[in-house]
């Protein structure tokens, strides 16, 4: 059996001590969520860029197609569409959040 070398402990320490080194930034330094509060933040940012990357689709219907919790003249996503089912010359102005 071939004897260690002051050398080869000294590179196994030093890999032991970036092991631990790793594992006190991963958990301290919040690169991994610890908490539950801390995922549900994560969880409402992932909702955030989803709502912000859908749009308005029906913009008569009193709704909030999108999920950005506004509806139809008050989203500005509806803002030049049409806004009454049964006039189609009728258009969202959301500067004024009217249907005219």
């Amino acid at each position: 059996m071939k004897a260690q070398t002051s050398l080869e402990y000294l590179l196994l320490l030093g890999v032991a001590l970036l092991l631990v080194i790793l594992a006190i930034l991963l958990i301290r330094g919040n690169v991994l969520p610890q908490t539950e509060h801390q995922i549900s933040n994560i969880h409402t940012n992932i909702q955030s860029v989803q709502n912000s990357l859908t749009v308005e689709s029906v913009c008569y219907d009193g709704l909030d197609n999108d999920g950005d919790a506004l509806t139809d003249c008050y989203d500005p996503d509806c803002n030049g569409k049409q806004c009454d089912e049964s006039n189609s010359s009728k258009l969202c102005n959301y500067t004024t959040k009217t249907c005219s």
